[in-house]
């Protein structure tokens, strides 16, 4: 079992989310509000992990086309149906790799997107490497990754270690703090925003007191190229 497997396994569950729970519904809603912020209309975008599609739909009716990429097939299967007739867009079932990316020419995409996916890969480096070289100059990447700050994520982890609970933690490989996105300045990134986004229930009321920086469980990230 591996990330990839787990989200096909529950991709109906997922979907359900962003239906039932106010959590996904704000998620989605701040997501749009950078699309709209940041992207141009009639753009090429590159989405890595497109899961149910809700955030690919959101960027068709924008008028962009989208290559959607995602390993799980049954996340493409409900991404189809929630789509609808909406063109302009490819779907692919891979897994999100270095080699998958290595396919792609030099400047050949306007924006890439990537939500809660780049913490499921092992080499987080190289996969910004490729996106930079494939996103054309001035180009942006948002992405999402969890916040290592967090006291969610640091009793998470304690957790995990003494317990080995809950059993999701053992497929995420990557989580960054504030300090370490903004070392991406150090190869040639321009961040033009970190937003502290995720909800919890019941952790986010009692720690509703802490910055944002250290009661968010989730960063998204704004890079350009």
């Amino acid at each position: 079992m591996d990330a990839v497997k787990l989200h096909d396994l529950n991709a109906g569950v997922f979907n359900k989310r962003y239906e039932e729970k106010n959590s996904f519904k704000d998620r989605l809603s701040v997501w749009i509000n950078l699309f709209k912020k940041y992207f141009s209309d009639n753009s090429k975008i590159m989405e890595l992990g497109c899961g149910p599609g809700l955030m690919t739909k959101e960027l068709l009716k924008m008028g962009n086309h989208v290559d959607a990429i995602d390993g799980a097939g049954k996340m493409i299967e409900i991404a189809k149906k929630n789509i609808g007739d909406l063109t302009s867009v490819n779907f692919t079932e891979a897994y999100i790799s270095k080699e998958f990316l290595s396919k792609y020419e030099d400047n050949s995409y306007d924006n890439f997107i990537s939500s809660s996916v780049l913490e499921y890969i092992k080499d987080f480096d190289s996969i910004l490497d490729e996106v930079n070289r494939i996103l054309k100059p001035g180009g942006i990447f948002i992405f999402s990754i969890p916040n290592k700050q967090s006291l969610f994520r640091i009793v998470e982890r304690i957790t995990y270690k003494l317990f080995k609970k809950p059993s999701y933690v053992k497929f995420i490989f990557t989580q960054k703090s504030k300090s370490e996105i903004q070392k991406l300045q150090q190869k040639g990134w321009k961040i033009l925003d970190i937003v502290f986004n995720g909800e919890v229930p019941y952790y986010s009321k009692l720690t509703a007191f802490l910055p944002g920086q250290y009661q968010k469980t989730m960063m998204i990230v704004i890079i350009r190229k």
